[in-house]
């Protein structure tokens, strides 16, 4: 289990390098939920939104690899403002520090 703080760091990190392929991506993605505790929502909608934004060509390389059945799949086409999915991990990260 890792805290929410970590979790978001290590997206961080992964958008900010150009070693971070599709693959790296989906793995990540499709192992939040898992890392969590339970009782823990995780960002998936702004981390979506944070990496369409800052890492296009990942974001539209890592689409064309998720099949329709997958619940990632519908979360890709969710479409919320980049400044508002920056500022919500910004709070979450507050306010677990606190």
């Amino acid at each position: 289990m890792v805290d929410l703080i970590e979790l978001i760091e290590e997206f961080e990190v992964l958008i900010a390098s150009s070693e971070t392929n599709h693959h790296k991506m989906l793995t990540f993605l499709k192992g939040v939920n898992r890392r969590l505790p339970k009782n823990v929502i995780p960002p998936m909608i702004e981390f979506i939104t944070i990496l369409k934004e800052e890492n296009p060509s990942l974001f539209y390389e890592l689409k064309d690899h998720i099949p329709k059945g997958m619940p990632l799949y519908d979360i890709l086409r969710i479409d919320i403002s980049y400044e508002l999915a920056k500022e919500r991990l910004t709070k979450r990260k507050e306010r677990v520090r606190r």
